[in-house]
């Protein structure tokens, strides 16, 4: 063989290599393909309100951010509700100091422009109303930081105001103050008379909800209720409260770590789903008991996507073995999506 012929033939094999970094397994694909954001473009000094597909409602403008261009910046949000988006992206419900939560959903904001990621200037904050679907006072705000590709959260000090928004009236807001809650109510009638209480509430008080659902508001109105909130960091942001279980227990999972995994146990009567990555004995602590749970593993061999899906109850120390099958991409997306389903 000649040297022009050897020549050839490397560059065949080579060029056709894609970098190492180009290459992804078909699970870190898998999860990638579920994931969606959403994507807005701001422009000039005006405050835009941007909506998103689950209801959350922004106010920015683009003179809040440390950006230099006049070009259009653009904006993309992804949101986490449901418990299969929280394993897609691989977002737990723990906090940084071991405990759990219950979450009402997660969101996360970055700006660019271009391809450039952009902060907020120093001393701005974004005015975030987030969707709620219970009437309940004791969720907070929980900001995310990653340890070990685990995301896991720590109560925020941020200052949470509760909003009612109706289609014809002005706004009902619960202000939560160190020495309770602040009621001041504000609605039109039909003949467009204001109408207005302020009442001071205490949250250990057992009458608290009971005295907030009692105040009289036409049937006519529709009402969206929202967590309101100031915001300075772009990063995860989480609504949650806090699990205070009675007791806990240990969940050991035996695990092949010859093999890159992800295991998810998800909680079916609570919005709450942990993730981790194995090691030589995985893990899940101070998990409360009496809970139904399920644990998805997800695995690839030999190019092949497997998962083992379990189902139990957490009444004692158990010790569980994934026991792994091949699965179609498809397959897969039916079993996660499945977990959004409260147990009956």
């Amino acid at each position: 063989m000649d040297r022009f012929s050897l020549l050839l033939i490397c560059l065949v094999v080579f060029g056709c290599q894609k970098p190492e970094n180009e290459v992804k397994s078909k699970m870190d694909a898998f999860f990638e393909l579920n994931r969606s954001s959403q994507k807005f473009v701001i422009q000039g000094d005006s405050i835009n309100t941007l909506i998103t597909e689950r209801g959350a409602i922004i106010e920015i403008s683009s003179n809040q951010l440390a950006a230099t261009t006049t070009e259009p910046i653009e904006v993309v949000i992804s949101e986490v509700y449901d418990k299969s988006d929280m394993i897609y992206w691989g977002l737990s419900t723990n906090t940084s100091d071991g405990f759990y939560l219950e979450s009402e959903g997660m969101l996360n904001i970055e700006f660019y422009a271009g391809n450039s990621p952009i902060r907020l200037n120093k001393g701005e904050k974004l005015t975030i109303k987030f969707p709620r679907s219970e009437n309940l006072y004791n969720y907070n705000v929980y900001l995310g930081s990653s340890k070990n590709n685990i995301t896991q959260w720590n109560l925020s000090n941020i200052v949470r105001t509760d909003t009612f928004v109706y289609q014809t009236a002005r706004e009902v807001r619960l202000d939560y103050g160190g020495n309770g809650a602040i009621l001041n109510t504000y609605y039109i009638s039909r003949n467009d008379t204001l109408y207005s209480s302020r009442e001071v509430l205490d949250p250990g008080d057992e009458q608290f909800d009971s005295v907030k659902d009692s105040i009289t508001i036409p049937s006519y109105l529709r009402e969206s209720i929202y967590f309101m909130f100031d915001f300075s960091e772009l990063d995860w942001i989480n609504i949650d409260k806090l699990m205070e279980p009675d007791s806990t227990e240990t969940l050991i999972v035996k695990s092949d770590t010859s093999f890159q995994q992800k295991h998810f146990l998800i909680f079916k009567d609570r919005n709450s789903v942990l993730s981790s990555y194995p090691e030589p004995r995985l893990v899940f602590d101070k998990i409360p008991l009496h809970e139904n749970l399920e644990l998805i593993s997800i695995t690839e061999r030999n190019d092949t996507l497997m998962y083992s899906h379990l189902e139990f109850k957490l009444d004692s120390l158990i010790e569980l073995t994934a026991k792994y099958m091949p699965v179609s991409k498809e397959e897969l997306k039916m079993v996660i999506q499945g977990v959004n389903k409260k147990r009956s």
